[in-house]
């Protein structure tokens, strides 16, 4: 019974490195270049990745995200890993324009006044959001785009939906110095249960 549950954990530890591929045709086009390739495909409008997805490998290895790093920039360019909220659901990289990453011109990182109570927000490559705030020792993650940040909330004391994770938005002002946002329970693409705002100090 022990090994047959430590398969189990095993296959899937596996499935949460590298999510499993949901492939009926032939991709759309290749990308080869220094020994990256990209197999792209075209994804339905209004899915949660719309336009052209792909998976990337380098020398033949698939390469999947890690430590939350969901943001890569190779010789193919800048990429953007894109996934369903279910392991079984599309996952892949979505190539990013070079105008939409210029975009992250304003510096979010730092201490926040906001209606949750004090927030620090810390910056990785311009992109990625990690944070914490006063208020039920809340936890922050997400990704900044031009001057929206897509984030996930958490809050004590089980840091898991319906009631203490969910899904929020903040729109930065241009100087990046202040934002109104909103949030809601859960993930979802239902309505927003309140709003959110903040001042940078």
């Amino acid at each position: 019974m022990e090994k047959r549950v430590f398969i189990y954990l095993s296959l899937g530890a596996l499935l949460l490195a590298c999510p499993p591929k949901v492939i009926d045709k032939a991709p759309d086009k290749i990308l080869h270049k220094n020994g990256w390739s990209l197999k792209i495909w075209v994804t339905a409008k209004g899915t949660r990745s719309e336009g052209q997805i792909a998976h990337l490998y380098h020398y033949g290895k698939e390469v999947c995200p890690t430590n939350g790093n969901y943001y890569l920039t190779t010789p193919l360019g800048k990429l953007l890993y894109k996934e369903n909220r279910f392991p079984w659901g599309w996952h892949g990289w979505k190539p990013i324009k070079t105008d939409t990453s210029a975009l992250n011109h304003i510096n979010i990182a730092g201490k926040w006044q906001t209606n949750f109570g004090v927030m620090h927000l810390h910056l990785k490559d311009n992109f990625y959001v990690t944070g914490s705030y006063t208020h039920d020792s809340g936890k922050l993650r997400g990704k900044l785009i031009g001057n929206r940040l897509h984030c996930t909330w958490s809050e004590a004391p089980s840091y898991r939906p319906p009631k203490d994770a969910g899904d929020c938005l903040f729109i930065f002002s241009p100087n990046g110095r202040s934002f109104s946002g909103k949030w809601r329970y859960g993930f979802s693409t239902g309505k927003w249960d309140g709003k959110w705002s903040g001042h940078k100090e």
